[in-house]
C-alpha cells in the first residue's frame, strides 16, 4: 500500500497501483462543545460480536466478523477507549457505534467505523459518536 496526497500525486509514476481514492478530514480541536448522548439514549460498552452485529446491520455486504475487529484490536493505534457503542434505552440494544483509531507517534486519530442504525438517524447519535 502506498498512500500519495492529490499534491503529490503523479499518473505516470504509479501506473501499476490501485487506485482507491479516500478522504481526509482535519480538525483543529479548538471550539469544541462537550456532547452527551440524546435522551433515551446511553454510551455503554460493547463486545466485538455487538460492534460487528451492528456493523453489518448498517450496511449491505459488509461481512465484517468478531475475528476481523479481534484483528483491530491487536494493531498498535488501538485504543479501547475510542471505541464506542451506544444502547436505546427502551429497546436495551445497540444503536450507534464508532470506531477510532490514534496513532500516538505522529499524533493523528483516524475514525474507521461510524454508523448509526436506520431508525435512529437523525437523533444526534452519529454527532455524538465522532
Amino acid at each position: 500500500m502506498r498512500i500519495v496526497h492529490q499534491d503529490n500525486f503523479n499518473k505516470t509514476e504509479y501506473q501499476h497501483y490501485i487506485d482507491e481514492p479516500y478522504f481526509r478530514l482535519i480538525h483543529s480541536l479548538q471550539d469544541l462543545s462537550v456532547q452527551v448522548p440524546p435522551q433515551g439514549y446511553l454510551l455503554c460498552k460493547a463486545t466485538l460480536k455487538e460492534f460487528a452485529e451492528h456493523i453489518n446491520r448498517c450496511y449491505s455486504k459488509i461481512g465484517i466478523t468478531e475475528a476481523d475487529l479481534r484483528d483491530y484490536t491487536a494493531r498498535p493505534v488501538y485504543d479501547s477507549a475510542l471505541w464506542l457503542a451506544i444502547k436505546d434505552n427502551q429497546a436495551d440494544e445497540v444503536v450507534a457505534t464508532g470506531i477510532a483509531e490514534l496513532d500516538k507517534e505522529i499524533g493523528e486519530g483516524v475514525l474507521e467505523w461510524i454508523q448509526v442504525s436506520e431508525q435512529h438517524r437523525g437523533y444526534g447519535l452519529g454527532k455524538y459518536v465522532v
